[in-house]
């Protein structure tokens, strides 16, 4: 439902809130043009455009050294790939150097916070076989 929403909101923003533009548009698009229009829509703001890559790119890398560690499915790298060309890309062309470092810093957040996860984990096992779990 979701998805539709942002279709129909999206096409009346682009015949400016016209119905019979609306209508006359509509005739021409196909269900499956929906990502086509997302990813446009996106990179018609150019705010938009760099937060997008700054916030998947180190989830990604997270995504591809986890599967890393657990020996999972390798396709990542191609995604992790693809973000850091757009992400180079978006910074050249903007001169919009806080995307590289926002992805870092996003990046050392989420390794603090794994990081947190994992002892958290590890502390509750150890409580667990050591008896303090009887408490």
């Amino acid at each position: 439902m979701l998805p539709l929403l942002f279709l129909l909101l999206r096409l009346f923003a682009v015949s400016d809130y016209d119905w019979h533009t609306a209508f006359a548009v509509v005739n021409t698009l196909n269900p499956k043009d929906g990502i086509a229009i997302f990813v446009g829509t996106v990179m018609a703001d150019s705010v938009v455009a760099g937060v997008v890559p700054a916030v998947l790119l180190p989830l990604s890398a997270a995504q591809l050294v986890r599967a890393r560690e657990s020996h999972g499915p390798q396709g990542t790298w191609l995604v992790v790939a693809l973000l850091v060309a757009a992400a180079v890309a978006y910074t050249i062309t903007n001169h919009a150097w806080w995307l590289p470092v926002s992805a870092v810093v996003i990046t050392v957040v989420l390794g603090v916070l794994g990081g947190l996860v994992g002892w958290a984990g590890r502390s509750a096992s150890w409580c667990r076989g050591s008896g303090w779990s009887r408490w």
